[in-house]
């Protein structure tokens, strides 16, 4: 979701016009105060654009027609880069790495084949080994929880406010209730979490220092 086109596609969203027919009737009132109804609205409401157990909403869709609108152009981009790529070498470099790694008859995964591999190319370049894990590296499920999260605060204030609520729009839009009413609005999102709470708190932690705020 930290990719610009993702932030571009969503950003549509805010507009009443795009999607006209997601307009819910009951749309209630922007609130003097934090309150059950308006927090399971706006739930609802970022369930629809993006559900949080990862399966299609509208932003994905959106996406999808965008990508395929440039199908061809991707394709031929593709087709002229893969090209250029010895994959042989890449493939060697790869099966080599895999037999170094390989101990007392155990095969590394393929996970860990590339880490060693991304670490040996960044010590040949900076002269330096990199510790940890790799560079560009998946992080752990509860870091993409965090982090997907922290996105959903970025789509209440960059999305759902100004499209729903277009008399809010400009400058940094505060939900009544501030900080704990977006945490809450996470915990309810993420019920089914081991933690809601800690989510939440981790989830706010991540928007507020990340360049997404500024977004």
């Amino acid at each position: 979701m930290t990719d610009d086109r993702w932030q571009d596609a969503a950003r549509r969203f805010a507009n009443p016009a795009f999607m006209p027919e997601w307009s819910p009737p009951d749309r209630p009132s922007w609130p003097y105060a934090a309150n059950v109804t308006f927090r399971a609205w706006v739930v609802a409401r970022l369930n629809e654009l993006a559900p949080a157990d990862g399966s299609a909403g509208l932003l994905r869709s959106a996406r999808v027609e965008e990508l395929q609108a440039g199908v061809p152009a991707v394709a031929e981009a593709l087709h002229a880069a893969f090209g250029r790529i010895d994959l042989a070498r890449v493939g060697r470099r790869y099966a080599l790495k895999a037999m170094q790694m390989t101990k007392g008859g155990r095969a590394p995964t393929l996970d860990a084949v590339e880490r060693a591999t991304l670490n040996d190319m960044e010590a040949m370049t900076t002269g330096q080994r990199r510790r940890g894990p790799a560079r560009g590296a998946d992080p752990d499920a509860e870091r993409r929880a965090t982090i997907r999260a922290a996105w959903d605060v970025w789509l209440i204030r960059t999305v759902l406010v100004p499209r729903f609520w277009p008399e809010r729009r400009g400058g940094q839009v505060h939900l009544p209730g501030g900080e704990a009413e977006y945490k809450r609005i996470i915990a309810q999102r993420y019920a089914v979490h081991r933690d809601p709470k800690k989510l939440a708190q981790g989830a706010w932690a991540e928007y507020r220092k990340s360049r997404m705020a500024n977004d």
